[in-house]
């Protein structure tokens, strides 16, 4: 696609934009091909309009001026737009006819229906109201018959003359006494003649510019038909765009599934979208604000009005990285109005080689903008289609089968969830579970005597006959000494009652030495039981001694309880409405927080045959058997668990328990 290169031309104002580029004014052609030769041909084969001919026109004869042609030419061509060329052609005339007055009117249905441009009010004065509403008579008049309309009075006195040229436009002078002479009339139409070919040549340059904008949009859419991905066709789209626009920058914001949520995808000059800068934000503001709106937007705004509709178009032009002179957006719909995209292209005033962007081919673009917006969205949609995944293309076809047959999809609706409803499914009982040992041994303290040291911690895990703890034996062994010392005491008395022969004394004596030799024994047995070890292997359930050493015990106070870790049980708490369906020798599936990613299976050993009130909630409590040989289980883990109660309908498992309320508050 080659850049647009813009031709300024005499007379071409700022066009209102096109709907396409195939309609074409009426009598284009005529006056294309009348445009080479003005000044010989005839007048009425130009504008289609009375028997008069600009070659029959004697200038100098008739007292027009010899340069009257050559400066009406040159000022004509000098013209920048077209209203500047009808009132540099009016006031050519009126220059050499002073007396005259003169302008240009124009027709239509709209607010500048008969409306006439007076050459120069200063001199030749305002219109009055009753002239002026003259003027517009005869002017829809001769525009409607295509023909010159000679009035032979006015009410301003004199005669008049209209002159109907093209596109709405036509010639209107008035001399104010005396008739028209030839010399007024050939130089009025000399005039129309000018203009008639001025317009003709910028036709056939609009058309010219059309046809390029046609082939140009018609390579860019064979480009982006040859990608089979979405994000290379964007992107080829928004480069050849900037290229062809000679624009800053050219980006297109997509539209999943045709909501109203839009998505940068493509900028140009850039491979990839950055997802975490401000422009980006910005850029989608602007796409969805285009949406909004739902017409083509420009800022500045054209019309003070739309100053406060387009405040993400300002904010986007103010904060690109050089500030953008001008911000074009165009919405993308497809022929039923849902939405595909926008385009976003902006403009700067100064381009690469220092030269100032002109405002003719700023506005020239936008009318491509205009013409190209749904060729480019049909062809973004019909990307969007070719490259959706299977899913999303079947999903598509399901929503427009919705769509369109609306009761037969009911109907297939209503016959699907019957058939899902009768699918045959393992009903399944959800529960919360808890492990616990299978059984627990305390160990309690062996005599009365003050904790020493406590080697262990609840959690930890021990072995058979691994030490717990330690009691302090410093009493034992004080009365241990006083007792050895009382029993030698208890022997030299026996020894001397027997020598002396005092039975009584000897066998009191006797009793005193046993008792004596009992308790030696005891406290001999307790010194050497101060250690505390542990009965079985498993884990310490309870005992935190930690903050007691030093503490005197009693006697047979529970110091520890240790469960072995071999095998675990599983409460499981059934909710009240299921426990009709559990019993034994159901399988269980169990799943623990601590360990998500594995699973157990068990079955159900018993139920209790009391309820129990756990989290607020009345539950049964089923116990299942775990086996640990890891010992990674531990007593008090907590988990859910799913216990199969047997094959029912899927309508049965979803709807028995509604259904079993309903009849029981009806009565049933």
């Amino acid at each position: 696609m080659k850049p647009i290169r813009h031709n300024p031309v005499a007379g071409a104002a700022a066009a209102s934009l096109p709907d396409d580029f195939g309609t074409l004014r009426s009598g284009r052609s005529a006056l294309a091909s009348a445009a080479g030769s003005v000044s010989s041909a005839r007048f009425e084969d130009i504008v289609g309009v009375g028997p008069v001919s600009v070659s029959e026109t004697r200038v100098s004869e008739e007292g027009v001026h010899p340069r009257f042609w050559p400066t009406l030419q040159e000022s004509v061509r000098r013209a920048d737009t077209m209203d500047d060329a009808l009132t540099a052609a009016a006031r050519t005339l009126q220059s050499e006819f002073p007396e005259t007055r003169c302008g240009w009117f124009a027709a239509g249905d709209g607010e500048s229906a008969g409306r006439v441009t007076v050459a120069n009010p200063a001199v030749a004065g305002p219109l009055s109201p009753e002239l002026e509403t003259q003027v517009a008579e005869f002017s829809q008049q001769s525009l409607r018959l295509h023909q010159t309309v000679h009035v032979p009075a006015l009410p301003s006195g004199g005669e008049g003359l209209f002159l109907a040229v093209t596109d709405g436009h036509g010639l209107w002078v008035c001399r104010p006494t005396g008739r028209l002479r030839s010399s007024i009339r050939g130089a009025a139409e000399a005039t129309c003649a000018v203009v008639a070919g001025t317009m003709a040549r910028q036709h056939g340059r609009q058309a010219e510019q059309e046809a390029r904008h046609v082939a140009a949009l018609l390579e860019l859419l064979q480009r982006m038909s040859a990608h089979d991905r979405l994000q290379p066709a964007l992107k080829c789209l928004v480069d050849e765009l900037q290229r062809y626009l000679q624009a800053d920058t050219v980006l297109i914001g997509i539209c999943r599934d045709h909501r109203p949520e839009n998505r940068l995808m493509a900028v140009s000059g850039s491979e990839e979208v950055d997802r975490l800068a401000a422009s980006t934000s910005a850029a989608e503001a602007v796409c969805q604000e285009a949406l909004t709106r739902g017409s083509l937007s420009v800022w500045p705004a054209m019309d003070s009005a739309d100053r406060h509709g387009l405040l993400c178009h300002r904010q986007f032009a103010d904060e690109a990285e050089a500030e953008a002179d001008c911000v074009v957006s165009s919405p993308l719909r497809t022929d039923t109005n849902q939405p595909v995209g926008c385009l976003v292209v902006t403009f700067q005033q100064q381009t690469s080689d220092n030269t100032a962007a002109a405002p003719a081919d700023i506005e020239e673009s936008i009318r491509f903008l205009h013409a190209a917006a749904h060729p480019v969205a049909a062809a973004v949609h019909s990307v969007q289609r070719a490259t959706r995944n299977p899913i999303g293309r079947l999903v598509q076809s399901l929503r427009r089968f919705c769509t369109t047959h609306i009761f037969g999809t009911v109907l297939t609706v209503i016959a699907v969830c019957s058939g899902l409803l009768l699918i045959p499914v393992d009903y399944k009982v959800s529960c919360d579970t808890e492990l616990q040992p299978v059984a627990r041994r305390f160990v309690a303290a062996p005599f009365a005597a003050p904790l020493k040291e406590c080697l262990v911690e609840p959690g930890d895990v021990v072995e058979a006959g691994q030490l717990l703890a330690l009691l302090d034996g410093r009493e034992l062994r004080w009365e241990l000494a006083g007792v050895r010392a009382d029993l030698g005491k208890a022997t030299r008395e026996y020894d001397a009652f027997l020598s002396e022969q005092k039975f009584g004394e000897t066998a009191i004596a006797r009793h005193e030495i046993e008792r004596l030799q009992n308790r030696a024994a005891l406290l001999t047995d307790r010194t050497r039981s101060l250690e505390v070890r542990s009965p079985i292997a498993g884990i310490v359930v309870a005992g935190d001694l930690k903050d007691s050493e030093g503490v005197p015990l009693e006697s047979g106070q529970s110091l520890f309880e240790v469960a072995p870790l071999d095998r675990m049980v599983v409460e499981l708490a059934v909710p009240e409405d299921d426990v009709r369906h559990v019993d034994e020798g159901l399988q269980v599936t169990l799943t623990l927080d601590s360990m998500p990613s594995e699973s157990f299976r068990t079955t159900v050993v018993r139920v209790h045959p009391r309820a129990e009130l756990r989290q607020h909630q009345n539950v049964f409590i089923a116990d299942a058997e775990l086996d640990n040989p890891e010992r990674e289980l531990r007593p008090g883990m907590r988990g859910s668990a799913r216990i199969s109660t047997g094959v029912h309908s899927l309508g049965w498992n979803l709807f028995h328990k509604p259904v079993a309320h309903v009849r029981g508050w009806l009565g049933w």
